[in-house]
């Protein structure tokens, strides 16, 4: 298989150096959409949460949550998001989002944020996921038609 972005071979769609460069410009262009300049980053301990720490001291003044920031980077990946919204829809809950409250990773699928952290040796929890029944039934609608996860976390952002 050849990497989509530059054509070397790779096992996945995107080459390990591809993919570090479109996650880091992912980042880049969150921070600078939101006007992020100083941060506070909630690492739980999770991947999402140290890549996203991660990238936000790389890119912005971030410290680990504390007060007196103007910014909350929350470790939320665009598959997270899309399950986050499709149980909203279910439960007819409002899908607002808290001001001044961002993902710089959640134009990212939780795969890329995985495999972005085993490149960059970012060391984080390993911790059994609970799977929902959200969960389970957009992994089953990804396996019949691919595509579900993205087109659902493109639909909360045209949302906001």
């Amino acid at each position: 298989m050849e990497c989509n972005r530059c054509g070397k071979k790779s096992s996945d769609e995107l080459c390990d150096n591809c993919l570090t460069e479109v996650i880091e410009k992912r980042a880049k262009k969150a921070i600078a959409k939101a006007g992020i300049t100083n941060a506070a980053v909630e690492d739980d301990g999770s991947c999402e949460g140290r890549v996203s720490s991660y990238l936000a001291e790389r890119l912005i003044s971030a410290k680990k949550a504390k007060k007196g920031r103007n910014w909350l980077i929350v470790p939320e990946t665009a598959d997270r998001k899309a399950e986050k919204l499709l149980e909203k829809m279910l439960e007819s809950k409002s899908t607002r989002e808290k001001p001044n409250q961002t993902s710089i990773i959640s134009e990212s699928m939780s795969e890329e944020v995985f495999r972005y952290a085993k490149i960059r040796k970012i060391k984080y929890n390993k911790h059994k996921e609970h799977k929902t029944d959200t969960t389970k039934l957009i992994e089953k609608l990804e396996k019949s038609h691919k595509g579900t996860k993205t087109a659902l976390a493109k639909a909360g952002r045209q949302l906001k």
